[in-house]
């Protein structure tokens, strides 16, 4: 997994099977990231990303409350169909914003609630 900042954007590079120990990893590394900068959106590409567990899913769910209360974003981007199915069927695509790739979601990713973002 790769982690780089992108402006305001914390862009995490997840690859393989996110799967219970991956997540847990994941999750812990986030968190240092966040708590040093509580002012970043966060941009996660799945274009590696083959397999989503439910912890995954539950994780992105915490994280996006956590940052809502930071009035900050999680944004996912380059899917795969069996991702996005997994996403649709519990229904995290309503709650997150999803993007086709990782330009046009760091462009759409707003710094401040007040701007107007363009989003899927």
């Amino acid at each position: 997994m790769q982690v780089r900042k992108d402006d305001h954007v914390l862009v995490v590079f997840p690859s393989g099977r996110m799967d219970i120990s991956q997540t847990a990893n994941l999750e812990k590394e986030i968190a240092s990231y966040v708590n040093d900068d509580p002012e970043c959106d966060i941009l996660f590409d799945l274009s590696n990303v083959e397999y989503l567990h439910s912890s995954a899913v539950r994780m992105l769910i915490s994280l996006h409350i956590r940052l809502l209360e930071n009035k900050k974003n999680i944004s996912i981007c380059n899917i795969s169909p069996g991702v996005r199915k997994m996403l649709e069927f519990v229904d995290l695509d309503s709650m997150v914003n999803v993007y086709n790739c990782k330009d046009e979601a760091i462009r759409n990713l707003c710094s401040s609630p007040e701007e107007n973002c363009e989003r899927e």
